[in-house]
């Protein structure tokens, strides 16, 4: 889902740029979540640290998904056609 809405978020050349950051970010998640959380209950000895990190780490991408704003179909770009036909009078 988060792939599928990534390539919505630019424009149609951009989609195999944002598929590709899309999955970097979440394989990076799935090799650095478990760590860290294993880790934790290691040093605290229970799951509750570990439970409080996915909670933090769930609400953080909560925020920022709230924050993600939609970009145009296409960027805003001028070639040099479209330059010259608009500074004809």
């Amino acid at each position: 889902m988060v792939q599928a809405a990534s390539t919505e978020q630019v424009g149609s050349r951009y989609i195999t740029i944002a598929f590709s950051y899309a999955t970097l970010f979440f394989a990076g998640g799935q090799l650095i979540g478990p760590a860290i959380s294993g880790w934790l209950i290691e040093l605290t000895g229970d799951f509750r640290s570990a439970i409080a990190f996915t909670c933090v780490g769930l609400a953080i991408g909560l925020l920022l998904t709230y924050r993600m704003r939609s970009f145009p179909p296409e960027p805003a770009i001028i070639d040099r056609e479209q330059q010259l036909h608009a500074q004809r009078p």
